[in-house]
């Protein structure tokens, strides 16, 4: 596809009904040809961050929840890192567009509940409304 039937082709899916939520097969696959290698590289680098400020949470952790340290340890360092790593390096070496976002999103899911399970395991006073959070019946009774 050259870059001026390329440029056609979006102009005739951008006036198609705004119900149809992606663009033609020919379209998605010129795209993710086009861009695949800089989102990739942006996405490597997000993660490594995100991987960073996420063993930077056990300094909190450590402050507000000593007596769940040692789990906190070990879901962050021995199971969500351990994850998310070779996801990243999947993504390095280059996977399709729909993989890599399933692969990123399954490495938030894998995040999200290893830290909703430090929360919920912590007995610290500091969490006041964590009962207001985690019980559906809103810390009553």
């Amino acid at each position: 596809m050259t870059s001026d039937s390329f440029n056609s082709a979006i102009e005739r899916e951008l006036v198609r009904p705004n119900w149809q939520l992606r663009f033609a097969d020919e379209v998605e696959a010129r795209f993710e040809y086009d861009t695949q290698p800089q989102t990739n590289r942006h996405m490597v680098v997000a993660g490594l961050i995100a991987a960073l400020i996420y063993i930077l949470f056990l300094i909190n952790d450590y402050s507000f929840r000593p007596d769940e340290f040692w789990l906190s340890v070990l879901l962050r360092g021995l199971v969500v890192i351990p994850f998310g790593l070779p996801v990243l390096w999947a993504i390095y070496k280059g996977v399709s567009g729909a993989k890599r976002e399933a692969l990123m999103a399954s490495t938030v899911v894998v995040a999200m509940v290893a830290s909703c399970l430090i929360f919920i395991s912590s007995k610290s006073s500091f969490l006041l409304f964590r009962y207001l959070l985690v019980r559906p019946d809103f810390g009553r009774g």
